[in-house]
């Protein structure tokens, strides 16, 4: 009773906002998106156009499933600028995910990477952060994740990150999409095993980053999913290692970002 209770608010919520964010965001993308996507593209030393073409050759079925279950979410042209740039400096053979979600940024890693392996770690189905969740995706649509992770250069791992230490995984990753439990303690270990197996020189993009004015939003932050630790995390962070973490626009109406960090 309660879930579905739950699931209930959720959509009245959902469908309220997501009128007020579509005008929003397009609002945005004609006008601030052009100078946040040129101050990423300058750090990664990249042209737009170049990440804008390599988005293009995606598979087109892939990109509208991301829209259509996503919204027009902008961490796509981050993973992709990213690749690009590991590709043309020391190169980019082992990227890490954790939180697999549906898989669709995991296939698109797998197309815009192919040459490189692809370790991505959800939930498994007998852990109970995954029997309590509403946002363990899969569940939601199952034949779209096995679709999505069907690519031969994945590799998944059905397990809670916490014992990803116990998994026989490449010692340094060139990439790493930190996605998965957004609360503490998740994140916080979550970030120290991933900080400690980038490789210098790799990128580490963390998601959902929400600012605390959004997180006190009367109207939002009855969305858990709009509630988030990932920027308490990166302001006791920012504090204890040498790299700058940046933070680009993903949902620009929600105050929701993409930390990044570029290991020295």
């Amino acid at each position: 009773m309660m879930k579905s209770l739950y699931q209930s608010t959720r959509s009245v919520y959902g469908r309220i906002l997501n009128t007020i964010f579509e005008k929003q965001n397009k609002k945005y993308l004609e006008s601030g998106w052009k100078q946040d996507f040129a101050n990423f593209c300058k750090l990664i030393n990249q042209n737009p156009e170049d990440i804008i073409s390599d988005i293009g050759k995606i598979d087109q079925t892939l990109l509208e499933f991301h829209v259509e279950k996503n919204g027009k979410c902008l961490e796509s042209f981050y993973i992709v600028g990213s690749i690009r740039y590991l590709l043309e400096a020391k190169g980019c053979q082992n990227i890490l995910e954790i939180g697999t979600g549906l898989g669709i940024n995991t296939a698109l890693m797998a197309q815009i990477a192919p040459s490189s392996k692809i370790y991505t770690c959800d939930l498994p189905t007998e852990d109970p952060a995954y029997q309590d969740s509403f946002f363990v995706l899969r569940k939601r649509d199952q034949n779209a994740f096995d679709t999505n992770i069907s690519y031969l250069n994945i590799k998944t791992i059905l397990k809670n990150s916490m014992y990803l230490f116990s998994e026989d995984l490449p010692n340094s990753f060139d990439l790493i999409w930190l996605d998965g439990g957004h609360h503490f303690p998740a994140v916080a270990w979550d970030f120290a095993y991933c900080y400690s197996r980038l490789r210098k020189g790799g990128i580490l993009l963390m998601d959902d980053y929400v600012v605390e004015e959004e997180r006190r939003n009367p109207i939002t932050r009855k969305l858990p999913d709009s509630i988030s630790d990932v920027e308490d995390l990166c302001n006791y962070i920012s504090r204890r290692i040498n790299e700058t973490i940046h933070i680009f626009p993903r949902y620009p109406l929600a105050q929701k970002y993409v930390a990044m960090i570029i290991k020295d």
